[in-house]
C-alpha cells in the first residue's frame, strides 16, 4: 500500500509546471519496467515490440522505443500514448518531440483531442506534416500545433511507429502557447460547431465497440500474465537444479538448509517484450 501511494504521490503532478506531460523523459519507470503513467499498444506479431531503451537517449539516460520487423496486413500504429486531463480546451497547444529512427517507415507523434459523449476524436495533429521522420534519421527535433475545440475532454499524445522498422523517442514536451487567452481575461468566443449526436442505434453501436475493444485488452493482458507466469517458474525450476547441482558437487561447502521455493520468488522479473496493451 505504501509503495502505491508513492506511485501516486509520484505521478500526481507534472515536475515541469509547463509541461503538461508526465514522466516526459521516460526516467521513472515502474517494476514491470513501463515508464507510467505511459501505456503501450503493438498489436501482435512476431518480434514487435515497445520498451524503455537505456541505449539511446536524447536527453538523461533513457528513451521509448517501438519496433516492427514486418509490415501488418492492416497498419495498426503502434504507438506509446498518454492521456491529458488538464483543461485546455480552446487553448493552443505546441508539442515538441525528439525522434530517432533505423530503416523506418514513418515516424511521428500524435496530439489528438477527445470528446466523451459521443467517444471520439474531434481534432487532430501530427508531425508527419510538418517533418517527416523515416528510414535511418539521428535525432530529429519535430512538433505539432494545434488549437483545441472547445467541446474537447482531454487530449492523448502518442508516440507513433507506421510500417515497419525501429523507431526512438525522447525529450517530449507539451505546453500551452502563451499568446492563448487567460482564464482571468474574457475572449470573443469562437464559432465551433459541437460533434453531432448519436442516435440511440448509433450509440449502441459505439458502446459495443468499446466493450469490445476493453475485451480484447483483457485477454492480451490475460496472455501477457501467463507467458509471465511461465517464465517465472522456468526461472524457478532453474534456480532450484542449480542449487541442488552446487549441494551436490561441493561436499566440503557449509550450506544452509533448503528454505521453502516461495524464498527465491523472482520480485521483479523481465516482462515479455511483446507485452500489449490497449489505450
Amino acid at each position: 500500500m505504501i509503495s502505491l501511494l508513492l506511485i501516486a504521490a509520484t505521478f500526481a503532478a507534472p515536475a515541469d509546471s509547463e509541461n503538461l506531460l508526465i514522466n516526459s523523459g521516460f526516467e521513472t519507470s515502474n517494476a514491470q519496467g513501463t515508464p507510467m503513467p505511459w501505456a503501450l499498444f503493438v498489436m501482435p506479431q512476431e518480434g514487435a515490440t515497445g520498451d524503455v531503451d537505456g541505449a539511446f537517449a536524447m536527453e538523461g539516460g533513457f528513451s521509448i522505443m517501438l519496433h516492427t520487423p514486418e509490415p501488418y496486413e492492416t497498419e495498426p500504429s503502434n504507438n506509446w500514448s498518454q492521456i491529458v486531463l488538464t483543461d485546455v480546451a480552446s487553448k493552443k497547444l505546441h508539442l515538441t518531440a525528439h525522434i530517432r529512427t533505423e530503416v523506418a517507415d514513418e515516424a511521428a507523434v500524435w496530439l489528438q483531442c477527445f470528446s466523451k459523449n459521443p467517444a471520439r476524436v474531434i481534432a487532430a495533429q501530427t508531425s508527419d506534416l510538418i517533418t517527416p521522420v523515416y528510414g535511418t534519421m539521428d535525432w530529429t527535433l519535430v512538433e505539432v500545433r494545434l488549437t483545441v475545440p472547445k467541446w474537447t475532454d482531454f487530449v492523448v499524445v502518442r508516440c507513433v511507429l507506421r510500417g515497419q522498422g525501429t523507431a526512438w523517442f525522447d525529450a517530449i514536451k507539451l505546453v500551452i502557447e502563451e499568446d492563448s487567452p487567460s482564464p482571468l481575461e474574457p475572449s470573443e468566443p469562437e464559432e465551433e460547431t459541437p460533434p453531432p449526436k448519436l442516435s440511440k442505434d448509433e450509440l449502441a453501436k459505439d458502446i459495443l465497440k468499446i466493450s469490445e475493444e476493453i475485451q480484447k485488452s483483457l485477454r492480451e493482458l490475460e496472455s501477457s500474465n501467463t507467458a509471465l507466469l511461465d517464465q517465472v517458474s522456468s526461472v524457478q525450476r532453474e534456480l532450484k537444479e542449480y542449487r541442488l547441482r552446487a549441494l551436490d558437487d561441493t561436499d566440503q561447502l557449509q550450506v544452509a538448509p533448503l528454505e521453502s521455493l516461495d524464498a527465491y520468488q523472482v520480485r521483479h522479473p523481465l516482462v515479455p517484450h511483446d507485452r500489449n496493451r490497449g489505450n
